[in-house]
């Protein structure tokens, strides 16, 4: 699990940075990883305007808050290369409130939540 205190990256688009992976040879391009990184890049340029706006003094001033962007759920066959894409959108998607999470351990932790309850 990483934080926001994990050092961000400087912005790029992921889809820039994942095919010059592939130039290098680091990776094989693949349809679904491409298709996924699409709907990435989408969500951090709407998180990251979503945080931009909450920093507005006038929108603060007036008590609003924008809508945050809808997520996105990624699954699949492991070895498909879910993690190395969040590693990527969480790399390189610039607001200050992040976590990174692993699907097992966000599960463990829902569950603990719900015992404690």
């Amino acid at each position: 699990m990483h934080d926001a205190t994990s050092p961000a990256l400087p912005p790029i688009d992921l889809r820039a940075h994942y095919q010059a992976r592939v130039a290098r040879g680091e990776i094989q391009s693949d349809n679904a990883q491409t298709n996924i990184l699409e709907k990435l890049e989408h969500l951090k340029e709407g998180l990251q305007r979503s945080e931009a706006k909450r920093q507005s003094l006038l929108l603060r001033l007036l008590g609003r808050q924008p809508a945050a962007p809808k997520g996105l759920y990624i699954w699949g066959n492991v070895g498909r290369g879910k993690s190395m894409l969040m590693d990527l959108f969480y790399a390189h998607t610039q607001v200050k409130a992040k976590r990174r999470m692993h699907f097992h351990a966000f599960m463990q932790e829902v569950h603990a939540r719900m015992h404690q309850h």
